[in-house]
């Protein structure tokens, strides 16, 4: 996948992540790469702002940035949102035309600026990987 984040286009490929990345990931969500997977769709659960991390974490690892997982700090939110349109970018790409209507996004959250979203089948896989 190809994120738009910081001024530049970073790439993320989950199909590629190496035993250590995995290892550490798990180690930082306390559990399976299936957990994170979908701690990645919860925005309003905890474990979503480590399974962020891991996520941006490993696309600075896949970019050759050797960060220790704990120092990364990163504006979460603007990432999050530059997921959501990498992945409707691939979506799109992928996907033929449908005539139907898309679905009704969710009203924002009152005091929000805009609707929370979350990066809904982020690994545009349907393999499970554990």
């Amino acid at each position: 996948m190809k994120i738009e984040f910081e001024g530049r286009t970073w790439q993320v490929d989950v199909d590629e992540l190496s035993l250590q990345q995995a290892v550490v990931i798990t180690g930082k969500m306390g559990g399976s790469l299936t957990a994170w997977e979908k701690a990645l769709t919860e925005i309003d659960d905890p474990g979503w702002l480590p399974a962020m991390q891991c996520l941006y974490w490993l696309m600075r690892q896949q970019d050759g940035d050797r960060l220790a997982i704990g120092d990364i700090d990163f504006a979460v939110l603007k990432y999050s949102h530059a997921v959501v349109e990498a992945l409707e970018r691939e979506g799109s790409a992928a996907a033929p035309e449908d005539p139907t209507p898309p679905p009704v996004t969710p009203a924002a959250v009152p005091g929000e600026a805009e609707p929370r979203t979350a990066a809904v089948n982020w690994t545009g896989s349907t393999a499970n990987p554990i």
